[in-house]
């Protein structure tokens, strides 16, 4: 299979496969299981899907990559801290098997990842800040993550309203722009770090959709629009967000017959924004929820919150 085919065929494979491989606790299931978690990530890293297997951290004096430890998302005072260029997503230990790349570039020390694509509407567009390189591909040795270096190339520019610090986009062909997220390198204590400071959500959503796990799982995308009724609701729900503390996804605690959080998934809700943004959050049993953008950390909100939300959806 030549390069162009198998870029193909990977782009085909939806990511929530991926995903739910990534989250899987072994363990948690009879060994047959485990097998088979194990069989479906093989086949994931033969059809050549990205396998993070650790993108080394900036050095700030040299803008040279170092080489860290496999560091995790850790608990501080301060709050949940992810460190800069945390990519453990290693499903298979064979270094022989190569793997695809998803978006993503390097940008005063940090770390662009793609999140999605939006039609241009030109309230997106910033300020011109460099051009990504390109350059790395999945058989680049660590002296190549430089700064503008990434596995995508062109000029990229901030986002109008948002801080460069955390979000990026680039010019797509027909009018589109590509978003990119700096997902690492930082520390959440409260939820309106994230979904104020960052995501500026309360004010700037015009829609919320949501669809249930069912639906999203077997992409029929069967969204629902809520209607003005449930706006209190909506805003009482991102309220519960900003006052939340954050806390690491892994420690959702499961039931005896769960082997990943995606088991107590509930629905996904899409936040849809001015600038053309949909900000995903995704809702599990007991009141936990996580951005999209950035799994590796959720919220849990007030029980009462949560039930009004969920009921809102079912009704």
């Amino acid at each position: 299979m030549n390069a162009e085919k198998l870029f193909g065929a990977v782009d085909q494979i939806d990511s929530k496969y991926i995903e739910e491989a990534i989250h899987y606790k072994a363990g948690k299931k009879k060994g047959w299981m485990r097998w088979c978690a194990a069989a479906a990530c093989l086949c994931i890293a033969a059809g050549g899907v990205l396998l993070w297997k650790c993108l080394p951290s900036p050095n700030s004096e040299s803008g040279k990559i170092e080489n860290p430890q496999m560091n995790e998302a850790t608990i501080g005072q301060e709050g949940v801290t992810i460190p800069p260029a945390q990519f453990s997503l290693e499903l298979i230990s064979d270094p022989a098997v190569q793997s695809d790349m998803i978006g993503f570039f390097i940008y005063q020390g940090r770390t662009y990842i793609y999140y999605e694509w939006i039609e241009d509407n030109g309230m997106t567009l910033g300020e011109y800040l460099g051009t990504a390189t390109g350059l790395i591909d999945e058989w680049t040795p660590s002296d190549g993550y430089v700064e503008l270096a990434g596995s995508v190339s062109g000029d990229f520019y901030s986002v109008q309203g948002f801080d460069p610090t955390f979000m990026l986009c680039m010019k797509r062909g027909a009018g589109q722009i590509d978003l990119f997220i700096c997902n690492t390198g930082i520390t959440l204590q409260y939820g309106s770090e994230l979904y104020e400071d960052r995501l500026h959500l309360s004010d700037n959503y015009l829609s919320v959709q949501y669809e249930v796990r069912k639906s999203w799982h077997y992409s029929n995308r069967k969204a629902c629009i809520l209607d003005e009724k449930g706006t209190k609701i909506i805003n009482n729900f991102i309220s519960a967000l900003n006052a939340a503390e954050f806390m690491l996804s892994d420690d959702i605690p499961l039931d005896e017959e769960e082997y990943s959080i995606y088991d107590k998934e509930i629905c996904h809700m899409y936040f849809q924004m001015q600038n053309g943004m949909t900000v995903e959050l995704r809702l599990f049993e007991g009141g936990y929820v996580s951005f999209r953008g950035i799994l590796d950390v959720c919220v849990q909100i007030p029980e009462e919150t949560f039930a009004s939300l969920v009921s809102l959806f079912e009704n």
